[in-house]
């Protein structure tokens, strides 16, 4: 093989590599932050819509992945809990206005409190509808719920009911309120090793 035919073999092995690098990791990477930025922003649009829930996506995002890489989740588990954050609330947009800004949930009559609890089901039906969100469905639907299997390690699915949960709370009633209700749940609405590292990354922030 002259000089010439063997550069040109060597460029094209590394245009090769460039153009695999490109499309396995560097592509799907920017697509999967476009993606994110666009979840982000609709949460962000539920929150106007609802002030009430102002500022709960970035604490429970924030909280949620904290917990996430605290259990050792992978990098996969740690992305579905995030865009799961962003989408949890999207069955919202089902919920009448009034219900959820005009009046305290603890006002809330058991007709009124129906409604508002299908707001995960609603979010979850509308996922199943886009074939690139489907996997988080179930987690969405969730994040309202208890699983009830606590004997086993924590799944994605265990995070968000408690870190919603904790949200919520400390956002209406403070923080020990919220560290409360969650020790006063533990082992029945909610994984203990959830808790425990809920409290953990709570403490670490003071």
């Amino acid at each position: 093989m002259n000089p010439t035919s063997q550069w040109i073999l060597i460029g094209a092995c590394v245009l090769t590599l460039f153009l695999a690098v490109y499309v396995v990791w560097w592509q799907p990477k920017r697509l999967d932050e476009r993606l994110s930025e666009s979840l982000k922003a609709f949460a962000k649009a539920v929150e106007l819509r609802f002030p009430n829930h102002s500022g709960l996506t970035e604490e429970v995002e924030e909280l949620s992945l904290s917990v996430g890489s605290r259990l050792g989740f992978s990098p996969r588990h740690l992305r579905n809990l995030r865009m799961a954050t962003y989408l949890r609330d999207i069955g919202l947009c089902a919920t009448p206005y009034r219900l959820v800004n005009d009046r305290s949930d603890k006002a809330w009559t058991a007709s009124d409190k129906a409604v508002y609890d299908r707001h995960p089901e609603v979010g979850s039906a509308m996922l199943q509808l886009i074939p690139s969100l489907t996997g988080l469905a179930e987690i969405v639907r969730t994040h309202h719920e208890s699983s009830g299997r606590f004997d086993r390690p924590p799944t994605v699915n265990d995070v968000l009911p408690a870190t919603t949960a904790y949200a919520w709370i400390a956002k209406h009633d403070g923080e020990q309120a919220a560290l409360f209700h969650l020790g006063a749940n533990v082992g029945q609405l909610y994984h203990p090793a959830v808790v425990q590292a809920i409290g953990s990354q709570v403490s670490s922030r003071s």
